[in-house]
């Protein structure tokens, strides 16, 4: 087979026009997702500026929901077509050509539907109807492409179809050890390959091409189709990659290619099998709202999309931060979003990206901030991520009960927090100082952030917990002395009633830093403030912070008007979480419903998907920060269950917005034993609250918290339970009570 550069020529005139044409044409539409019980549309404006974004643990693609891919003019944001640490294609697109008739480039797709895992766009022209499907293979590095063309005319008809890659074989731009250099394509036996020093790719389908091009960068197969009078063709594609030229790497390639070039049904049948399961067993939630419902089960598919298998690079696999800017292992973002991870039912994964924690921390007694993509430490210049760590253990440890894994990991824990600590005491503050979760250039190195103030609490209290449990009765105590301590003066060198809020730092010499940053919410979300100082914190977020658009603003500045400022999901979700453990119902519910619109109703943001910011998504299309904390805040937040260590209780505070008419969590896994939750209003204005259990011991006792006006009755294991009593409960007044499943 020879190249055909007449065709070339001929085919880059079609790019360049339909480029040109691109420009200053719309290309308007609809977008649709449709999983299960989740059925949701909404019109486009100009689908070549929706992202799209399909994932396996190996490989990723982004483009556009018109069916082109983004111009490469920004190397941070990482688009396309890759299996980390490198990538494949910039993208990829097909042309239809027809007896020199018509060029018809299928980048213009009226149509865009996913399931999470997979996507399919629409394009008709020319009486055909085309439809493009794609799916990335869960647990192998490849991408299934598949045509199917309809004749919608009653004459036979001779086509010609283009499938081009733009090949880009290049490092991500956080990777370390890893060079770019320039790619070499050639085409061989129906395929088309490329590599450079840091890896390589091939790509083809089961049918022969007639011919082929290569130009620079870009390489294509062409195939002559015959289509029968309102008839219709199937063509499957496969693009498989591979970090490293080595002769292993070009074997496994070929192997992988040979394997699945064909499995174009089976593969994908496994990836829906996969998806329906994690998805829609394990935890479960329904509500009388169905977009919060809708947007859990989001949250989940979130969860499953961006888990990372990068071996031998990492130690283990492990949840990324986001795409297309941060699809590398963060410890702040995993911090911030493992208890969501547990209470949504993803035990493992948490455990996996744990460890992959502990290995980088174990070299620096630092928990690390961020990992490049060939699994190199890139910097632990977020101080506050180590407490948070050791926060992150201990959470996985009370949901999992797992000896073995808190055995070995409280070592290490002990050994970083007392080097971190170890020119600090509680007559001083035990404040650690540095650079915290706030990026912003004000805050300076000898400054005590308010988030490394507010998780350093915590982390004492776990570690006293922590050195219970594996016996060093001494150590458990020293800490819990330094918590309580830490608390008492917390409250005093940080609030000022003059102003009713926290401040964002106090300066090296101990003078307090107002800049109205988000953190603000943090010693609430801890349990360092006091009940008092967090109801007032309170009053002032939901009077200066939160909108009533999009929800908690990521700074307040005096005198402005923030009533249409976009957020930072988290700043909603971890806000709700800890509105909810003030008995601030009200608030931790209207920030949920708001944060439930960005998976669901963003016009210009991909249906599905979790991004950084609403209304517009900022850096990344899908956050972990965004969609774990959104679980958090329904499982630890709304329905109030709290994990604890074997033999002690559950704990739930069940909150009851005044517009929620039922709700139910099942499939909770606490340890060995699982239980679920519900409640409705009833007709007669009275709350029904049923408690199931299946527990391994003899007694499971719970202990109850209601915050409600309305009166109720409690069903344990259908048997009812009278006897409540009334508890104030960080100021709020709870109906509470210690129930036993037997």
């Amino acid at each position: 087979m020879k190249k055909h550069p007449v065709i070339w020529g001929f085919l880059y005139t079609i790019f360049t026009v339909n480029a040109i044409a691109s420009l200053y044409a719309q290309n308007g539409g609809k977008q649709s997702l449709k999983f299960s019980g989740i059925d949701r549309s909404v019109k486009v404006s100009d689908l070549r500026q929706v992202p799209f974004f399909l994932a396996g643990k190996s490989l990723y693609e982004i483009g556009f929901m018109n069916g082109s891919f983004p111009a490469q003019s920004n190397e941070t944001a990482e688009r396309g077509v890759w299996s980390h640490p490198i990538k494949l294609l910039n993208g990829f697109s097909f042309v239809l050509s027809e007896n020199n008739q018509y060029t018809w480039a299928l980048t213009d797709a009226t149509d865009f539907e996913s399931d999470f895992y997979s996507a399919r766009f629409s394009f008709s022209q020319h009486h055909l109807s085309v439809t493009r499907e794609d799916f990335v293979a869960e647990n192998d590095k490849a991408l299934f492409v598949k045509l199917k063309i309809n004749n919608d005319s009653p004459t036979d008809r001779t086509l010609k179809l283009n499938f081009s890659g733009i090949v880009n074989i290049r490092p991500s731009w956080r990777a370390e050890t890893l060079r770019n250099d320039k790619d070499s394509i050639y085409y061989k036996n129906g395929q088309i390959y490329a590599f450079d020093s840091s890896g390589l790719l091939t790509m083809g389908s089961p049918i022969n091409p007639s011919a082929y091009f290569i130009q620079q960068d870009t390489a294509a197969l062409i195939y002559d189709l015959c289509l029968p009078a309102e008839g219709s063709i199937e063509i499957p594609f496969l693009v498989t990659g591979e970090c490293g030229t080595i002769s292993k790497s070009v074997t496994t390639l070929q192997e992988r290619y040979n394997r699945l070039i064909n499995c174009y049904n089976p593969e994908k049948e496994k990836k829906q099998k996969k998806y329906t399961h994690s998805i829609n067993e394990g935890v479960r939630l329904d509500c009388s709202r169905k977009e919060i419902v809708d947007a859990f089960y989001c949250a989940k598919a979130n969860i499953l999309m961006n888990i990372k298998d990068e071996r031998p690079l990492y130690p283990d696999l492990f949840l990324g931060a986001g795409v297309p800017v941060y699809p590398r292992l963060f410890g702040t973002d995993f911090c911030f979003s493992i208890a969501g991870c547990l209470s949504g039912g993803f035990k493992d994964i948490s455990k996996r990206t744990l460890n992959n924690l502990l290995y980088y921390t174990e070299k620096n007694l630092r928990a690390p901030h961020e990992i490049s993509s060939d699994g190199i430490l890139l910097g632990w210049d977020h101080i506050q991520v180590s407490p948070q760590l050791v926060n992150a253990v201990w959470e996985y440890f009370s949901w999992t009960h797992d000896s073995t894994f808190l055995a070995e990991a409280y070592p290490l824990c002990k050994r970083m927090i007392q080097d971190i600590i170890k020119d600090i005491d509680a007559k001083n503050g035990l404040y650690i100082q540095g650079h915290g979760l706030m990026e912003e250039a004000e805050f300076k190195n000898n400054w005590v952030e308010l988030t490394t103030a507010a998780y350093t609490f915590p982390a004492l209290n776990c570690m006293s917990q922590m050195a219970t449990i594996i016996g060093e009765v001494t150590e458990s105590r020293l800490y819990s002395s330094l918590a309580s301590a830490y608390k008492k003066r917390f409250n005093v060198d940080w609030w000022d009633d003059s102003h009713n809020i926290w401040p964002s730092a106090l300066s090296g010499s101990g003078e307090k830093i107002y800049s109205h940053f988000w953190n603000v919410v943090f010693p609430q979300k801890t349990k360092l403030a006091q009940d008092k100082n967090g109801q007032i914190a309170f009053k002032s977020i939901q009077k200066h912070w939160v909108n009533d658009l999009w929800g908690m603003v990521g700074k307040y500045n005096e005198g402005a008007d923030i009533s249409h400022d976009g957020v930072g999901l988290v700043h909603n979700n971890i806000c709700a979480t800890a509105a909810f453990e003030y008995g601030q119902t009200d608030l931790g519910w209207k920030l949920i419903q708001l944060s439930a619109q960005a998976p669901l109703s963003l016009q210009e943001s991909p249906l599905g998907l979790f991004p950084e910011c609403q209304p517009h998504g900022c850096s990344n299309i899908s956050q972990l920060w965004s969609y774990a904390t959104f679980i958090e805040s329904l499982v630890k937040g709304l329905a109030g269950i709290q994990p604890g260590i074997p033999g002690s209780p559950i704990e739930m505070y069940l909150q009851i917005p005044d517009d929620l008419d039922y709700l139910t969590i099942d499939g909770i896994e606490i340890g060995n034993d699982s239980f679920s939750v519900s409640w409705k209003k009833t007709i007669d204005k009275r709350l029904l609250i049923q408690i199931d259990g299946d527990v391994t011991n003899k007694v499971k006792k719970v202990i109850v918290r209601i915050n409600s006006s309305l009166p109720y009755k409690v069903l344990l294991n259908g048997k009812k339970k009278k006897r409540w009593n009334k508890e104030v409960f960080y100021g709020i007044d709870t109906e509470t009570n210690v129930l036993c499943l037997p």
